[in-house]
């Protein structure tokens, strides 16, 4: 469920003490990812919106995340562990998503931004920062997979504009 490392079996390896601290922790660790999301992504209306915010919250030096009220309720391991899981488990999700719905959470993320809709989607296009907003751990094919979509969607948006739709 957590990454977790793993020996050759696929159990962690007792020798490695973060695995098995990270083990005894992962009631702990259910407990920050549920607060997590009541306290920080419920509110939040559609889950490219939770991807972008997540990812957000990611040091881009580090890769630890951040946020102000789980972190400082919590150590600042679980938290970015928790908050981690929640961008993962975000982004699964979006990977099953059909195109249409990534219009329409493109879109949703759009007016949620209360920002100029041309000037993000041509922002969006030139300046492609979504492609940061991908979990560290994706593979390429995954994060392929949605930034095409991620692209796809700007064009057809663009292109309802460009109808004036």
């Amino acid at each position: 469920m957590y990454d977790q490392p793993a020996s050759r079996s696929g159990k962690p390896d007792p020798g490695d003490s973060t695995a098995v601290d990270r083990v005894s922790n992962l009631p702990r660790l259910d407990a920050v990812v549920r607060n997590a999301k009541e306290q920080v992504l419920s509110d939040l209306p559609n889950d490219l919106i939770k991807l972008v915010y997540l990812a957000s919250l990611r040091d881009c030096n580090t890769g630890n995340y951040f946020h102000s009220l789980i972190s400082h309720e919590n150590d600042a391991a679980s938290a970015s562990h928790a908050l981690q899981f929640c961008h993962e488990e975000v982004f699964d999700r979006l990977m099953a998503t059909p195109l249409s719905e990534y219009v329409s959470q493109l879109a949703g993320y759009i007016c949620y931004t209360h920002a100029d809709k041309i000037r993000v989607i041509d922002m969006w296009r030139s300046l492609p920062a979504y492609r940061a907003t991908v979990p560290l751990k994706v593979s390429a094919l995954d994060a392929e997979f949605f930034f095409t979509s991620i692209e796809t969607a700007l064009a057809i948006l663009d292109s309802r504009r460009l109808r004036g739709l």
